[in-house]
Parts: structure tokens; sequence; C-alpha cells
């Protein structure tokens, strides 16, 4: 379950505090200590979706994003390499197949580039075509 990734030490159980959004949609945790106090606190692995949602797992993913996306680009591209009729026959059938294929190359045609521009400047890169609300007032 996705809960039970989120942990933090036994010595603050008494120390949290849980705010939730009236919805029951989202929340936050306030954690109190000191100065002197040792804070470990583990969460759930992100990925975030081209609307700039999160989505959380409650396993821990092992690689990158853009590996992910790689191996599936490279995957698509073995299968219609090697078993063309396949691949042909799939795509003009318009089946749920073929509709996740036109879906994972259009979210990889617009991640990849993201994520390489992302690794190449050492931070999270975001382009898009809304201007941030802090520059609109």
């Amino acid at each position: 379950m996705i809960l039970d990734r989120f942990v933090l030490d036994e010595n603050f159980k008494d120390r949290i505090r849980f705010d939730l959004v009236s919805d029951g949609s989202a929340g936050l945790v306030h954690v109190e200590s000191t100065n002197t106090d040792r804070v470990t606190f583990h969460w759930p692995d992100v990925r975030e979706t081209l609307d700039h949602s999160m989505i959380s797992y409650a396993d821990p993913i092992e690689m990158f994003e853009i590996v992910d996306l790689y191996l599936v680009a490279y995957q698509l591209s073995m299968l219609s390499r090697y078993f063309p009729d396949l691949w042909v026959r799939c795509i003009e059938s318009q089946c749920l197949a073929a509709k996740l294929i036109s879906r994972a190359t259009e979210i990889i045609g617009r991640k990849f580039p993201i994520l390489c521009l992302s690794l190449l400047n050492g931070e999270k890169t975001v382009i898009s075509t809304y201007r941030a609300p802090w520059l609109t007032q």
C-alpha cells in the first residue's frame, strides 16, 4: 500500500500534526523538531505527468524516467522493425494496443527532450505554454 511507504522515526509520533484538505484529496503533515533532533523521513517514489500532476508509486522505482521512456521506444522500434506485419495489423485495427502505442509515443516525444535537458542542466526543467502565475501580476 502506498501509505506504508511514508515512514518517520518513532521518536516523533507525539509531535506530528495532520492538516487535510476538506475533500480529502490532499494533506499536509507537520513534524515538530529541534536543532538536535535527527529527522529521517521516507516517502514513496513520485513521477510527474505531462500536466504536472504527481503520481506516487507504492513500490520503489529503480530507474530514471528517461531510461524507462528509452526502453519503451526501443522495444516499439524493435516490434515495428522485426514484426512489421503485426505492427501494421495492430495500428490499422485501432485496438486498445494501438491506442496505448499512440499515447506512449506522444508522451515520449514530449517528455524525452525535456528530461534530457533536465539531466544536462542538473536541475528540473519545465517548458510550458502558460505564463507562470507569479509573473502575471
